[in-house]
């Protein structure tokens, strides 16, 4: 259901370049979205592919590979 830290982190790498990423601003509070999902990354970082943890780009694929 929820992926480790180390997991999660290395997403949020990959959100941090993307130009989809909104509320860049707020970032220091952890409100950063997907424009395209409008997903709060965060909360949604945090799930595995079965509870809808997914990049909708599937920028998260091969870090999903490396932790499986």
């Amino acid at each position: 259901m929820l992926v480790s830290k180390e997991h999660q982190n290395e997403r949020l790498k990959i959100c941090g370049s993307c130009d989809h990423r909104k509320n860049k601003f707020l970032a220091i509070f952890n409100m950063d979205s997907c424009g395209l999902c409008k997903c709060n990354l965060k909360a949604k970082s945090k799930l595995d592919r079965d509870f809808y943890g997914v990049c909708p780009l599937d920028k998260w694929k091969d870090i999903d590979l490396k932790f499986e």
